[in-house]
Parts: C-alpha cells; sequence; structure tokens
C-alpha cells in the first residue's frame, strides 16, 4: 500500500512540474500577444491543459501499463524507481535552465531497468523502438508541417483585404493556437504519466488527479518560462508563432491518438528551427 500510495504521489508531483515548466508556448504566445487578459490566458490554459489529461489522455493510457508486464512487486518496484528519478531529474534541470523531456527520460528508463529484470518482468520492445524512430523523425516531420501551415496561413490572411478581418483571423489563431498546445500537453504528457499511475490506482482516478495537478503547476510554476518563450515565438512574428504551435501540436496530437508517448516541447523547437531556416521570422509582414 505504501508502495503504491508513493506512486500516485510522484506522478502527481510530475504533472505539477510539467503543468508548470512545458505549458510555456501555450500561455507564452497568449500572454506575449496580448490577445486575451493575462488572468483569462492562464485559467485558459489551465483548462485545456486539464481537459486534454481528463479526455485526451484516455489514448494513453496503455502507454506504460501496457508496455510493462510482470509480478506485481517488480513492476511496482520499478515504476516507483523511475518515477522517483526522472522526476528529480526533471526538476533539476528545468531549474538550471537546461531543456528537457520527461518523457524521453521515462521510456529510456523502463527498459533499462526491466532489461535488468527481465527474468521477473515482460517489457514490450516493439512499442519502445517504435516510440525511439518516432522521437527521431518527430522534429523534421514537424518542420515540413509547420512550413507548409505558414505558407497556407500567409496566402489565406494576406488574400483578405479588410484589416479588421485580418486582426479578428489573428485573434482566433492565437488563442486556437495556444489552447489546442496545453490540451495536447495534457493528453500526451500527463496522459503518459497516469497510464504509468494507473499501476497503483485506475486510470479513470489518475487521469483527472493528474489533470489538476498540471493545472495547480500553470497557476504556480510556469511564469519565468512563459516569458521567455513568450519573447522567443513573438519574434516569429504572428504567423510564424501561430504555425510553429498549431503545426507541432497537430502533429503531437495525431501520435497521441495512436497512444504513442511524444516530447511536445522538442516537436515544437523542430518547427521553430524549420521557420529560423527560411528566415521567415524576419518577414514583417506577419506583426500587421
Amino acid at each position: 500500500m505504501l508502495l503504491e500510495s508513493l506512486i500516485f504521489a510522484l506522478g502527481a508531483i510530475a504533472s505539477f512540474f510539467v503543468g508548470g515548466n512545458n505549458i510555456s508556448p501555450s500561455l507564452g504566445i497568449l500572454v506575449s500577444t496580448n490577445v486575451v487578459k493575462r488572468k483569462a490566458a492562464y485559467f485558459l490554459a489551465a483548462l485545456s491543459i486539464f481537459l486534454g489529461a481528463s479526455v485526451g489522455g484516455l489514448t494513453m493510457s496503455k502507454s506504460v501499463r501496457g508496455i510493462i508486464e510482470g509480478k506485481e512487486g517488480y513492476t511496482t518496484f520499478i515504476i516507483l524507481s523511475v518515477l522517483l528519478s526522472c522526476t528529480a531529474a526533471f526538476f533539476y534541470l528545468n531549474r538550471i535552465g537546461v531543456p528537457s523531456s520527461l518523457t524521453q527520460m521515462l521510456y529510456p528508463s523502463l527498459a533499462v531497468l526491466s532489461l535488468l529484470s527481465r527474468e521477473y518482468v515482460y517489457f514490450d520492445w516493439r512499442a519502445f523502438f517504435i516510440a525511439l524512430i518516432l522521437w527521431i523523425l518527430t522534429p523534421g516531420i514537424a518542420i515540413g508541417t509547420v512550413l507548409g501551415l505558414y505558407l497556407w496561413m500567409r496566402r489565406a490572411i494576406h488574400s483578405e483585404a479588410r484589416l479588421l478581418r485580418q486582426l479578428r483571423l489573428y485573434k482566433v489563431l492565437i488563442l486556437g493556437a495556444g489552447l489546442l498546445n496545453a490540451f495536447v500537453l495534457g493528453a500526451n504528457a500527463i496522459g503518459l504519466l497516469a497510464s504509468a499511475g494507473s499501476f497503483s490506482t485506475p486510470i479513470y482516478v489518475t487521469l483527472p488527479s493528474y489533470g489538476m495537478a498540471a493545472a495547480l503547476g500553470v497557476y504556480v510554476a510556469s511564469k519565468k518560462g512563459v516569458l521567455t518563450m513568450g519573447f522567443r515565438l513573438t519574434r516569429l512574428g504572428y504567423l510564424g508563432g501561430v504555425s510553429a504551435v498549431i503545426g507541432s501540436s497537430a502533429v503531437a496530437e495525431v501520435l497521441t491518438l495512436f497512444g504513442i508517448p511524444i516530447s511536445v516541447t522538442q516537436t515544437m523547437v523542430g518547427g521553430i528551427i524549420g521557420l529560423g531556416f527560411r528566415g521567415l521570422d524576419r518577414t514583417s509582414r506577419d506583426r500587421s
């Protein structure tokens, strides 16, 4: 009972840190563009990540629970060890300013401990290697998706002659980008943690509980990252920033629907790098 309680608690703590650290793109684009008031931006981001975890996270319910099986005592100890080490490393790395992905810590850690305990537990290596390959491919896919979305959106908006209509479109796109990113973060990252927590508590409890923890993290631990990411996104221009957030979030959501854990932040970085290579962040008309 003690180990199960610790697993649930560690999952909730990790969800809190994910909400505080990884919500930066979503909140950053909302706050830096003033598309809504700051209080409303925080509320909408917190609500979106909660809904993402509670509803969208269902597709991730087997992402950990289904990849490792075996004797109950061994699997419980492995999950507890992985959550403890990954949560501590994630917190420390983000505290010293080193970008990190809890997802990309958790899966390899599970693989290593399962290998060491292979006589007592079963690990789905096929699912692990599929995720590993997609981690490598996803930034490139995000680059293509973001660039294609940017070019399409630029034509669509600039074809609108009325300035007031353009401004309304910008507002809708920015708001949609922020909410989509928060929802996908909740569905994928928090859904992954809820799957790990389901070794101790039913998934219908861990999903909303961890969603609440992530939403609390948005309010308590996100301010520094929001300012930094908001500045970086707005430097891309409104269309560039929106394209990066929507395009990368869409790629991550597709993988989430298939129950594949992915770093939402890394996917977005790939999209931002793609825009930078094309020099699209210098397009001043995106700011009009």
